[in-house]
């Protein structure tokens, strides 16, 4: 992949749940700490290799929790134009989409059931 004449860029949305994303296991971005939610883009050029390259995402719980939650996610999407085209032009290379797993106890029926199913 010619990363010299184009702009590779990681576009990336996490919340409910602390993340570490990976291109070709360089840590790229992430939050080991507290989870928050947040929205970004970068540019990860310096990341990508000749050849074939891997996007990885790691999900760890919510500070407090033992496990993911049901709002848990981390979305990233690797994409790619040449440095002649304006932004806009990206074309995806791969896409991920990772979503967590139990509700929350605050999330609970009111009949006191447990969300997600029977008691």
């Amino acid at each position: 992949m010619p990363t010299r004449d184009h702009i590779v860029t990681l576009r990336l949305s996490a919340g409910g749940c602390r993340y570490d994303v990976r291109v070709n296991d360089v840590p790229v971005f992430q939050d080991l700490e507290n989870g928050h939610p947040m929205t970004a883009s970068m540019l990860v050029n310096e990341s990508i290799a000749p050849g074939a390259n891997a996007l990885s995402i790691r999900m760890l719980p919510p500070p407090g929790e033992s496990a993911l939650v049901e709002d848990s996610r981390v979305e990233a999407a690797l994409t790619i134009r040449p440095h002649s085209r304006p932004k806009g032009d990206d074309v995806a290379l791969t896409t991920l989409s990772l979503r967590g797993g139990r509700p929350r106890p605050e999330d609970a029926a009111a009949d006191g059931t447990p969300a997600g199913g029977a008691s």
